[in-house]
């Protein structure tokens, strides 16, 4: 999360706007022309911890601009690619519109990794094997959790029909036989 803090003697009321990077081709920011409906009102010296409702105003795909990648690439696609990424947040005078905290790098998070992680390896049953068939069906599953994956990564096993002479194991997948 995301703490605000207001440095002045006086109540802001301020709109937010973010920016996720990569530091390279590719950025994801607020609209400039988008204020949030409702002010953040910050009182002095007091920290204010940004809640998933101010998040969510700021980072609305409906009021992004992308750069670089496009949002159905995000929100349809693979998310955004692996690399080191930042977000900031930046302060406007609600009033005003005058911004009242610096452009990056000031309000912006440490450099963080986006990594895909590998499949888990399906060590039994060995490929190729025949299962029989038994009532009810039992089949048991071993695999091997790939280097990097964290220890409480979850897994969806998906059984696909793949048709005798079957070319391609990838069409039997997309044709979503299960």
């Amino acid at each position: 999360m995301a703490t605000l803090v207001n440095t002045s003697s006086t109540v802001q009321t301020v709109y937010l706007h973010g920016k996720v990077s990569d530091g390279g081709k590719i950025r994801v920011f607020t609209d400039p022309k988008f204020i949030m409906p409702q002010p953040v009102v910050l009182q002095p010296k007091i920290p204010f911890r940004l809640n998933i409702d101010n998040i969510g105003q700021v980072f609305s795909p409906d009021h992004l601009v992308f750069q670089g990648i496009t949002k159905d690439e995000i929100l349809f696609g693979p998310g955004l690619p692996e690399g080191d990424w930042t977000i900031c947040i930046q302060a406007f005078d609600y009033m005003t519109k005058e911004p009242l905290s610096d452009e990056d790098p000031q309000g912006c998070s440490n450099a963080f990794t986006i990594s895909d992680i590998e499949p888990a390896i399906i060590v039994q049953p060995e490929c190729g094997e025949k299962i029989p068939a038994t009532t009810p069906q039992m089949l048991n599953v071993v695999w091997i959790r790939p280097v990097g994956a964290p220890r409480d990564t979850k897994y969806n096993l998906k059984i696909f029909v793949v048709p005798t002479g079957t070319q391609n194991i990838n069409e039997a997948v997309k044709s979503g036989t299960l």
